[in-house]
């Protein structure tokens, strides 16, 4: 006789004193994981493409590795390789500067709640708090930082990456139809404009 295996439930993930509103903060944290591995992948598509093809291997020995090393190579790539300096807003409507300082900042709130050693929930009704401690290095030693987070705000993050992650989409696109160029310069344009009904 076959063995029964028991379907797995989204319970399984918690222990057994933790309750359905843990489960809510586990799966907002969990979309914010999801949410910004979207971007990463954006920015490493973007940043090969700025690497290897467009020039700038001219501006950095080796491709950039943190997420912050990246951003300030986007700016450098930007303001520097010729197939990029004369971009117009027409061309590269978002501003490179004001999405990099997006990104980087996204990336410190994203850094702060993946890391930080989330325990007690607080209040059993609405606003529920989740808290938790952080251990970071400063002035030469480790110091221990106590963070609280609301679940609402949980989930204002991940619509602002959400957001985030488009504005990152169409500077991808943009950079491909450069590479696209660069390789074979007879590659179509893509064109920016409002959608055409028919």
């Amino acid at each position: 006789m076959p063995s029964m295996k028991r379907e797995h439930s989204y319970r399984d993930f918690l222990f057994e004193h933790e309750t359905d509103v843990h489960l809510a903060f586990y799966s907002a944290i969990g979309r914010v994981c999801v949410v910004w591995s979207n971007i990463e992948f954006q920015v490493d598509i973007s940043t090969q493409s700025l690497y290897d093809v467009l020039g700038g291997n001219q501006l950095a020995s080796s491709p950039p590795f943190s997420f912050d090393k990246k951003m300030d190579f986007w700016k450098d790539c930007f303001k520097k390789l010729p197939s990029l300096s004369n971009m117009t807003t027409a061309t590269m409507p978002e501003s490179i500067a004001g999405l990099v300082s997006d990104l980087k900042k996204a990336s410190n709130d994203r850094n702060i709640l993946m890391h930080t050693h989330w325990g007690s929930l607080h209040d059993s009704k609405p606003p529920q708090t989740l808290s938790g401690n952080s251990i970071s290095p400063k002035k030469g030693t480790y110091f221990m930082k106590g963070t609280k987070i609301e679940f609402g705000r949980i989930m204002d993050f991940t619509g602002h990456l959400d957001n985030l992650n488009l504005r990152v989409l169409g500077v991808t696109l943009i950079l491909s139809q450069v590479r696209n160029r660069t390789i074979s310069p007879e590659s179509p344009r893509l064109e920016f404009g409002p959608a055409k009904v028919s």
